[in-house]
Order: structure tokens, then C-alpha cells, then sequence
């Protein structure tokens, strides 16, 4: 069977009752119809978005490759710049992590914490607190309270899959974490150190901007520097328990 012309096609076509959608099929099913017809592309309008007087078809396709190219280009950018703070984060995150490793003391550990998070992480306001039932803490060396006030003024922070609480707290919640910097507290991040065996306390962590931390944030950085100080922590509370004599843990 001889495979007919675009030509003998058109012929075919009834002229009475030709349509717009059947030109639009007709031409669906024949992308190369311009090809040999730049003539006919060039004589073709099409309203401009940008302006009063029509655009040929040619300039219109010119125009959407070059909004096409922007938006990738834009896409581009904020890809470039997402991957250069990440690259400011990992640093700041490593200093972070080999310092707090130097630590010798426990007090130490928690005043290089808030230190840094404050002036290295953007955070408002940081605080470490310790559950009170450990024999040996000396009380104004950490922050101190027992579970049970936790779970009064903040139970989700207890939660029993262990797993840190992100968004804007209560009031109540607020004043008893962060004490006299509960008025720079827009959102939180309230992490459990230890794991469900052994659990030590809370490190929270607040930025100003009520937005800032939500339960859809990307906690990669935040959960390893959770999972550092933990270790960190463990570290410190089995020595002290060494050179006191007394338990590791609470009777």
C-alpha cells in the first residue's frame, strides 16, 4: 500500500466542516508540517504575554526555551546555594563535634554547647538539662530536674519512641526549658539524649522564628549533634560515677 502525501492528505480533507480539532489532530499527527514551510511559521501570530502587539510562532517558542532556561538556570542557583551551606554546616558541625570531644568536664561539655549553638548555629537560646536522679551531678554544674517535672511541664519531650520534639512550645513549656530566655523562643527543637535504656536529659535548641523548626524540617545535622552529645554525655557520667564510687546509674 503507497503511503500518501501530506499533500494528497490535505486533499482529502472536506473543506466544509474542518474544524479547529481537526486541524489540531491533523497536525498532531504530522509534527514535520512546517518544516518545509518557515514561510507559513513566520506568517503565523500568537498574542504576547509580555506585550500589546502579537509574536510569531517562531518568536513565541523563542520565548518559552528562554523562561525555560531561566527557571532551570533559577533552579540551578538554589541547588548551588543549598549545597553551600550544607558545606558551612558539616564544617560548623565538625568543629562542633572535635571540640566537645576535648571536653573534660561535664560543665564544660554544657557551656561549649551553648556557646556554640548560640553563636555558630543561629540558636536564640540553648539549654542542657540533666535528670536529677544521677547520685553524683553537683548541683550548678548542669542544669538539673527529675523526670517527673519534665513530664509535668513537657510530656511530649518523654515521648516513648524517644524521638525529638520540633515546633513552637507552650508557655509553660517554654519557661521551663529555657528559663530567663523563654521570651526569645519562637520554635524549638527538643532533643532526648541517650535511648530509651538510658536516658540522660534534653538538649534544647530555639531560634526566634516561630517557622524555623517544624515537624517537617530536615533534622539530619541537628540529630547528630543529638546523637554526639549523647555519647559524650554517657562518656562523662560513667567516669564521674569511677571517680565517686558510686552507681552509673540510679538505684
Amino acid at each position: 500500500m503507497v503511503k500518501k502525501t501530506q499533500e494528497q492528505e490535505l486533499k482529502d480533507i472536506p473543506a466544509a466542516g474542518l474544524g479547529a480539532e481537526e486541524v489540531d489532530a491533523w497536525l498532531r499527527d504530522h509534527p514535520d508540517f512546517f518544516v518545509q514551510r518557515k514561510e507559513l511559521l513566520e506568517r503565523l501570530r500568537l498574542p504576547a504575554s509580555q506585550s500589546r502587539h502579537p509574536v510569531s510562532l517562531l518568536e513565541h517558542r523563542s520565548n518559552q526555551l528562554r523562561e525555560r532556561s531561566l527557571s532551570i538556570q533559577a533552579q540551578l542557583d538554589d541547588l548551588l546555594d543549598a549545597a553551600r551551606a550544607n558545606d558551612q554546616l558539616f564544617a560548623k558541625t565538625q568543629h562542633l563535634v572535635l571540640d566537645l570531644m576535648s571536653t573534660r568536664e561535664l560543665s564544660g561539655l554544657a557551656m561549649l554547647i551553648k556557646e556554640r549553638m548560640e553563636n555558630d548555629f543561629q540558636s536564640s537560646a540553648t539549654e542542657l538539662l540533666l535528670f536529677s536522679e544521677w547520685p553524683w551531678l553537683r548541683p550548678g554544674e548542669v542544669r538539673l530536674a527529675s523526670r517527673a517535672e519534665v513530664a509535668r511541664t513537657s510530656p511530649a519531650a518523654l515521648s516513648d519512641d524517644h524521638k525529638p520534639l520540633y515546633g513552637v512550645l507552650r508557655d509553660e513549656e517554654r519557661s521551663f526549658l529555657f528559663g530567663a530566655t523563654e521570651s526569645l523562643i519562637g520554635s524549638a527543637a527538643v532533643l532526648p539524649l541517650g535511648d530509651k535504656d538510658s536516658s540522660w536529659g534534653l538538649l534544647s535548641i530555639a531560634n526566634a522564628d516561630p517557622h524555623y523548626f517544624h515537624t517537617n524540617i530536615n533534622d539530619l545535622f541537628i540529630d547528630f549533634i543529638r546523637r554526639v552529645v549523647g555519647r559524650l554525655l554517657r562518656r562523662h557520667l560513667r567516669e564521674a560515677s569511677t571517680v565517686t564510687g558510686l552507681p552509673p546509674r540510679p538505684a
